[in-house]
């Protein structure tokens, strides 16, 4: 479980317990894979976010930014409505 936490490469949230053939999950891979898979997926999309101002901190791409958006809040609503309508 310790080499399955460090390979998540976040926080692990939730049980260090692993069910084993209980009726909700039929093995413990199946478990672990479902719950290391979320961030996964939404890393990429909260470092792309968390590193919008480190972006703009070059004029030219602060200046397409408020172009194309408005701010750069509005990218970052941009972003997530986009993947929130389409990733599920």
């Amino acid at each position: 479980l310790v080499k399955t936490q460090k390979a998540a490469g976040s926080s692990w949230v939730g049980l260090s317990v692993i069910h084993l053939g209980d009726r909700d999950v039929p093995n413990a891979l199946v478990f672990i894979d479902k719950y290391t898979q979320i961030p996964r997926f939404l890393k990429p999309i909260a470092d792309f976010i968390d590193g919008i101002p480190e972006i703009c901190a070059d004029e030219r791409i602060d200046a397409y930014v408020k172009d194309q958006f408005g701010s750069q809040r509005n990218l970052k609503m941009a972003v997530l409505v986009d993947y929130f309508k389409h990733g599920f």
